[in-house]
């Protein structure tokens, strides 16, 4: 099912594990992913907002 996602949206599922794994989290939840507006690596927003 990953392989269906978005470049984007890859990109922030792996940043989470990243984040969850550099905080040796158990498992990768909500608040391992980015808040809204927080530029992701590709350099655009992960907010949906205009």
């Amino acid at each position: 099912m990953f392989e269906r996602f978005t470049k984007d949206a890859r990109a922030v599922v792996l940043g989470a594990v990243e984040h969850a794994e550099e905080a040796q989290a158990y498992l990768v939840d909500a608040g391992h992913l980015p808040s809204p507006g927080v530029t992701g690596a590709s350099g655009t927003s992960t907010s949906s907002s205009p």
